[in-house]
């Protein structure tokens, strides 16, 4: 059910009854140039006076994200294009649908996605309207904040749409996959991992980027996982990224073993792993195909 808030008007032309009425209908989004469009779909009521007319110029306001006592202003909110879509009233109700929209930074959206954990999103508006009558131009705010709440499976979606999942964390490469199978192999992979982290199933990320080192390992042969060897001086620079890759198997191990040790996996231990598996499988990948292509 969508939560509708109310926007008080000049006594002589309303009195005790509201003179405009406010609720969200839906989200979509945009990619920007380094940044991200939110677009929220409100639909505004506005009674008729007891005379005259009323107009609806322009609408601001402030976007936040959580729920109380925890929510948070998250970015200022525009009413996109208002002298086109202007809501007037005089006689008769009138109704519209309009667009209002956040624009956000990298830093912003994955303070949303700490925020949002993985489950449902609150976003929450304040909302102010510039009324013009035939006597007077006013702002008027309600005194309510005006709540949508995005489910896990919507803001998915809509973080698709932005682009952000394409832009957060790493690019994964894409090797020909008839050239080199296995490492096509881990880099599908990877980004089932990176999709898993988006849903908030921060287990599966985990097992996901085991797969993928796996899939590297089986690619680099005679590269494989050196013996344990942590303290050992005479490792060169190459051992001990092989070391670095056989202690970072090992601990995406503990997920694909949960039965014998059960570990709660943050989206924090997700995201940092999906990074360091990205950043072993560009290295390795990168070099694996210009030996193979030489000079």
């Amino acid at each position: 059910m969508q939560q509708e808030v109310g926007f008080d008007g000049p006594d002589e032309l309303y009195g005790a009854m509201k003179m405009a009425r406010l609720a969200i209908e839906s989200l979509h989004a945009e990619a920007g140039l380094g940044f991200y469009r939110l677009i929220l779909v409100a639909r505004i009521t506005l009674d008729p006076p007891r005379q005259g007319w009323v107009k609806v110029q322009d609408i601001r306001g402030a976007l936040l994200a959580g729920r109380p006592p925890d929510r948070r202003i998250l970015s200022a909110l525009r009413w996109l294009e208002p002298s086109v879509r202007a809501v007037s009233a005089g006689g008769r109700r009138a109704e519209g649908r309009i667009d209002l929209v956040a624009e956000l930074d990298r830093s912003r959206m994955e303070a949303v996605e700490d925020l949002r954990a993985g489950g449902d999103l609150d976003l929450a508006a304040r909302v102010q309207l510039l009324v013009q009558t035939e006597k007077e131009l006013f702002w008027t705010r309600s005194p309510e904040e005006v709540v949508y709440r995005v489910p896990q499976s919507e803001w998915v979606h809509i973080l698709e749409q932005a682009g952000y999942d394409r832009r957060l964390l790493l690019e994964i490469p894409a090797p020909n996959p008839e050239e080199f199978p296995e490492l096509a192999r881990a880099a599908g992979l990877l980004r089932e991992a990176q999709e898993a982290l988006f849903r908030g199933d921060y287990r599966k990320v985990v097992v996901d980027s085991r797969a993928a080192l796996e899939a590297l390992t089986e690619v680099l042969k005679d590269r494989g996982q050196p013996e344990w060897k942590a303290f050992e001086r005479e490792l060169d620079k190459e051992g001990r990224f092989r070391l670095a890759r056989a202690a970072l198997f090992h601990l995406c191990s503990l997920a694909a073993h949960e039965g014998e040790r059960p570990t709660d996996w943050l989206r924090e231990d997700a995201a940092a792993i999906l990074a360091m598996v990205g950043a072993v499988l560009r290295r390795e990948g990168r070099r694996l195909q210009e030996e193979r292509r030489g000079p």
